[in-house]
């Protein structure tokens, strides 16, 4: 693979990642999102993986607190950026969620 073509490849794999962390900022904000601060406000995590090159978010419908891991209310995907077809799915299945959250009225 040449020099620009690893280049175009690098910038498609950071546009993805970027447009899973919005829809996991449109979920959360910018704000603490524990129930003890918000009630049962959906609270979404984003964590990237730099060394097996993962994504994978996490988002608790009814929010999420320390004392309180009940995985009903919880929806999880990964996938990995060497395979940027797993990470489509992760923002499509996120941005589902998302508009899931939006239907109930539970975020704007």
């Amino acid at each position: 693979m040449n020099k620009r073509a690893k280049k175009k490849v690098e910038k498609r794999r950071r546009a993805l990642v970027h447009q899973i962390l919005d829809v996991v900022l449109d979920i959360n904000g910018t704000g603490c999102r524990k129930k003890e601060y918000t009630g049962n406000m959906p609270t979404a995590f984003f964590e990237f993986s730099g060394h097996t090159s993962g994504v994978r978010i996490e988002i608790y419908g009814d929010g999420w607190g320390d004392d309180d891991q009940s995985e009903e209310e919880k929806f999880s995907s990964d996938g990995y950026l060497c395979r940027e077809w797993s990470v489509e799915y992760v923002l499509a299945k996120a941005r589902a969620e998302a508009a899931a959250l939006r239907e109930k009225g539970v975020i704007l």
